[in-house]
């Protein structure tokens, strides 16, 4: 209490409030402050002398996991200086970890394999290999070749720590920095050039297949001096957004993952630098995929009678071999489009579920609870809740649970699964600090006061501000659930082969049918 002295009582100045509540500006943001904690003018006046000119906080306190304590300023979590986001995905348990990395070494290698077999089957047979449209998928298989090696290389020993973690133990956020190694932006730049990369040489296989579709039974060389743009495009596109993402710093590391990747954080980043491109490329290419098939369809169609056998054959292995390749490419476009998308739906939700994460566990049940104004950002919070909450008993009315029940116990995790706060706003205190002449055996009008299990109330169901829940299990005391808690040269022409000793043809559907048959063709 302030000091007394003549009857006066000398209140401590604004500035001096304003200073002690600046460390703590995530309670005015997530509860916001009572009216006895707010710097109002009656109760701690302007203009007033402050001795108190540098202002010391006890500096042998931890951050409550998960948090960890951190001197780097940019590692600190929003509103809580000294304390940054540990290495550690605390949403996910370290099961969940083991299985993911478990399913991205296999899928890699894998990938890595496969990929590296078709590289090999075309370096062997390069002179006829390099011809397109057949040479753009070497150059996809190359792209997700490298881009495997990106994600294989957190599985070397004490990689993965190196690329996703900051050096004081904390999550790499905002990459690239000055003070931290290299390895978590060059793991991103190996896979996010590599994706971006492969995707985009896949509209141009589509593209290259139309146009050589629609040119077939022709003289006509649709692709003759358009391969170098083809180049142009494919890897200046993904070289400028890569450039643009290191640019805002905006590459965060995720030990789920075990790589360094855009928009981890900052999920709107990864709408623009990942869900946009990769959408793009599923209009345009699969557009140019059905186009094609199309032309193949209608040259079958329309000439049934003056095909060869032989001809009417090879066009429907190669639609069958186009739409096999093409509704495995499509698809594997399409699941990382999903995979990228789903996260970026989820991802506010899990930030403000992460945000819950206030409360040291070991606390829980020794806190009571006084009833403080709402700020601006919670109510609207609230409002949300509310009708979300609505619509889910609209769907199924059994399945809101109140949140004062015990629940069965969660899955071992890597830190404490902190619980969640309760659903009003409130300002929460040790009850002996808040009333210093309690005596242990003091009584309330609900009953009696146990400092190590039982809890005062000031409101009469804090937990429960609705109705349909049930009363606690004892009247006027809250207990904890007890639940475990979280602990080549594109440029050269084609070059003469067989088809050079053929004699002239002037029938298209003849034409098409040379091609067709003829030893050197892409078909």
């Amino acid at each position: 209490m302030p000091k007394c002295e003549d009857g006066q009582v000398e209140l401590p100045s604004q500035t001096l409030c304003q200073a002690t509540r600046a460390p703590c500006t995530i309670v005015e943001r997530e509860r916001g402050w009572p009216d006895f904690l707010k710097c109002t003018t009656d109760r701690f006046p302007e203009g007033c002398p402050n001795e108190v000119q540098n202002i010391k906080f006890n500096s042998s306190g931890q951050c409550e996991a998960p948090l960890v304590r951190t001197d780097n300023p940019k590692s600190w979590y929003e509103d809580v200086e000294g304390c940054g986001i540990q290495c550690q995905n605390p949403l996910f348990t370290e099961k969940e970890h083991r299985e993911m990395h478990v399913y991205i070494a296999a899928f890699s290698s894998v990938t890595i394999f496969c990929t590296f077999f078709t590289l090999a089957t075309f370096v062997a047979d390069w002179r006829n290999s390099n011809r397109y449209p057949a040479v753009i998928l070497f150059y996809i298989n190359a792209c997700f070749f490298v881009g495997s090696i990106g994600w294989l290389a957190q599985f070397m020993d004490g990689a993965r720590e190196e690329i996703v973690c900051r050096a004081d133990g904390t999550m790499r956020l905002g990459e690239p920095t000055s003070n931290e190694t290299l390895s978590c932006v060059i793991i991103f730049i190996i896979v996010y050039y590599s994706l971006m990369s492969g995707v985009i040489w896949f509209v141009m296989l589509t593209y290259a297949w139309h146009t050589s579709f629609k040119a077939l039974g022709t003289t006509y060389q649709p692709l003759l001096g358009k391969t170098s743009y083809f180049h142009l495009i494919t890897w200046s596109i993904p070289f400028v957004l890569t450039v643009a993402i290191l640019a805002v710093a905006q590459v965060d590391g995720d030990s789920v993952s075990g790589i360094c990747f855009v928009g981890y954080k900052n999920y709107r980043y990864r709408a623009g630098f990942v869900l946009a491109p990769i959408g793009l490329v599923l209009i345009v290419g699969g557009y140019f995929l059905i186009r094609g098939v199309m032309t193949l369809f209608s040259i079958k169609s329309n000439h049934p009678g003056l095909l060869s056998e032989k001809a009417a054959s090879k066009i429907n292995e190669t639609m069958l071999r186009l739409g096999i390749f093409g509704f495995l490419a499509f698809g594997f476009v399409f699941i990382t489009f999903g995979c990228h998308f789903y996260d970026f739906f989820n991802q506010a939700e899990w930030e403000r579920s992460f945000r819950e994460y206030v409360l040291p566990p070991e606390e829980r049940a020794n806190l009571w609870i006084v009833e403080a104004d709402v700020s601006p950002e919670l109510q609207k919070r609230s409002g949300r809740k509310k009708k979300r909450r609505k619509k889910k008993k609209e769907v199924d009315p059994g399945s809101e649970r109140c949140p004062g029940v015990p629940t069965a116990p969660l899955a071992p995790s890597t830190v404490p699964r902190l619980p969640h706060l309760p659903p009003q706003p409130c300002l929460v205190t040790f009850a002996p600090d808040a009333l210093p002449a309690l005596p242990p055996s003091a009584t309330f009008s609900r009953g009696p006061w146990d400092r190590r299990a039982n809890v005062l109330h000031l409101i009469s169901n804090p937990f429960c501000p609705e109705s349909g829940c049930p009363e606690e299990q004892s009247p006027g005391h809250w207990q904890h659930n007890g639940g475990t808690l979280w602990p080549p040269n594109p440029g050269v022409p084609r070059t003469r082969g067989r088809r050079a000793a053929l004699a002239p043809i002037h029938s298209r559907t003849s034409l098409v049918a040379a091609e067709l048959l003829d030893p050197d063709s892409d078909f």
